[in-house]
């Protein structure tokens, strides 16, 4: 059976209905039809085209899941959730259309759509559930929209080229996910680099633009506070005066103030939103980067022969990641 037309007067279509018939390639659905069960078309592995009626309210847990040559779905207005794994394994899905009617995007829904390019989110849908776009390695462009408060685990987990999640989502992200785009960021920043630029100074890093440079916020952490993130200036007493009176002419506390040797002196700051501006308006200093579970973009890379930098968590026996940055 390759084509199926669903007479006129059937209101639902039931669970795994069509599931497992492999050489299905289209269907016809009336407009009687209000609601799809749960599985009704899982594993039609040749559905290529689907047209779901207005009229249809509700569409049930993996009901399109592996239909792994379905290219475009609209889904219907009127529909309120995209319940788990509806179009898990979808692997040639390049377009879906969503309507603001949609509250909720279910767990793993769009899990291993591996075409899949870009995505728009409802505005109103308050939380990503886990593994929603796992394995969607084609994805570069998701907009979220400000109603979003949480980001499940592994929500993005294998989204190889995906780098455009705003700063403000990234304390939502799981450790692993977090990492996948900051990876995906250094890549792309190492991609569209003209020439690599390894520091004299720091044989085996990477010099970077300090405007690349963002400390991770904690998901339950006050605001303003990075991580317990903190910054150490290093350099001659000369030049760590001139930075001090800067930081007490803009209100920025000095944790610590401690002498090296000689005439070294060191001082630890706060991470604040000036600090890309420090370490340029400073380039005589050297500076580090101390933090508990962060990273930095273009920050502690590590030169590596394909051309490739990647931020890289060094572990020391305090406990915190030590990173090295310079201007």
């Amino acid at each position: 059976m390759t084509e199926f037309v669903i007479p006129d007067g059937i209101t639902e279509i039931e669970d795994y209905t069509f599931s497992g018939c492999t050489s299905l390639t289209n269907v016809v659905i009336p407009h009687s039809v209000e609601g799809i069960g749960w599985g009704a078309f899982s594993g039609c592995t040749s559905l290529t085209s689907v047209v779901i009626p207005n009229s249809v309210a509700e569409i049930g847990e993996s009901a399109f899941q592996n239909c792994k040559k379905l290219m475009e779905f609209v889904i219907p207005d009127g529909i309120t959730e995209i319940e788990d794994y509806t179009f898990s394994g979808c692997t040639s899905l390049t377009n879906i259309v969503i309507p603001n009617s949609v509250a909720e995007i279910g767990e793993s829904a769009f899990q291993n759509c591996k075409k899949l390019m870009e995505f728009v989110i409802p505005d109103g849908i308050t939380e990503i559930e886990d593994y929603t776009f796992s394995g969607c390695a084609s994805l570069t462009n998701v907009v979220i929209p400000h109603s979003v408060e949480g980001i499940g685990r592994g929500a993005f987990s294998g989204c190889t080229n995906l780098t455009n999640i705003p700063e403000k989502f990234y304390q939502f992200l799981d450790d692993d996910d977090f990492e996948t785009i900051m990876l995906n960021i250094r890549k792309k920043q190492a991609e569209s680099s003209e020439e690599i630029v390894e520091s004299k100074e720091f044989p085996g890093f990477r010099k970077v633009d300090p405007s690349w440079l963002v400390a991770r916020k904690k998901k339950n952490s006050p605001k303003g506070d990075y991580s317990y993130c903190s910054f150490r200036f290093r350099g001659y007493r000369e030049e760590i005066d001139k930075l001090a009176q800067y930081l007490k002419d803009h209100s920025i506390d000095i944790v610590k103030e401690e002498k090296i040797k000689c005439d070294i002196v060191e001082i630890i700051i706060q991470a604040t939103d000036i600090i890309p501006l420090l370490i340029k308006k400073f380039p005589a200093l050297k500076v580090t980067g101390l933090a508990e579970d962060w990273y930095m973009r273009g920050v502690d890379t590590i030169y590596s022969a394909s051309g490739y930098s990647y931020p890289t968590r060094i572990s020391s026996n305090d406990g915190y990641c030590a990173t090295q940055a310079y201007g």
